[in-house]
């Protein structure tokens, strides 16, 4: 078998029996599921949720015409998601809601999550394929990954920052809707 690294978009790797499988469920269970729905304080539990969030806002009777709805999608959040932005997000979400965790636990930790990366690899045909760029979708860690991730980055550029004018952001993995004042 061959084995080299290249790019391959529009596969989705089934890691559900890859050689950290284990390891992986155990980590989202006991320690990574937990950290990502305390840390990312912006998501909802589904579209419908986000949906019912805009409802709510429309009910209170504060929103008139000047008021526009916003609706992003990201494309390809797995695929663009750079493992050492992930770790640093990581590292974050852990220095933010578990402070009591050592330095040797987190580093421990985010090795883990690094070995499940180094490990995603993904067969087509009789080829197999390193994943080189992003995180493997349809990896174990993958969803609380991208979710941590994407809430740093918004965290900085965007909820530190309080745009004038932005009513609400709700996002649901990476599709983010809300409510700003039109200008």
């Amino acid at each position: 078998k061959q084995w080299y690294q290249r790019r391959v978009r529009g596969f989705v790797t089934n890691l559900s029996r890859g050689v950290t499988a284990r390891s992986d469920n155990f980590l989202v269970w006991k320690w990574f599921g937990p950290l990502a729905r305390e840390y990312c304080i912006d998501l909802v539990k589904d579209s419908t949720a986000a949906l019912m969030s805009l409802e709510s806002i429309a009910e209170t009777g504060e929103v008139d015409d000047s008021w526009s709805s916003i609706s992003i999608d990201i494309v390809s959040l797995y695929d663009s998601l750079r493992h050492d932005l992930v770790i640093k997000a990581i590292d974050d979400a852990m220095v933010c809601c578990r402070p009591e965790w050592s330095e040797d636990f987190r580093c421990w930790l985010k090795s883990l999550i690094q070995l499940s990366f180094d490990s995603a690899v993904l067969k087509n045909g009789e080829d197999w394929y390193e994943v080189v760029n992003g995180v493997p979708t349809g990896g174990i860690c993958s969803v609380d990954c991208g979710n941590i991730t994407l809430f740093f980055v918004m965290k900085d550029l965007v909820y530190s920052k309080k745009p004038e004018g932005l009513r609400s952001l709700d996002r649901f993995v990476d599709d983010i809707s809300g409510q700003s004042k039109d200008s």
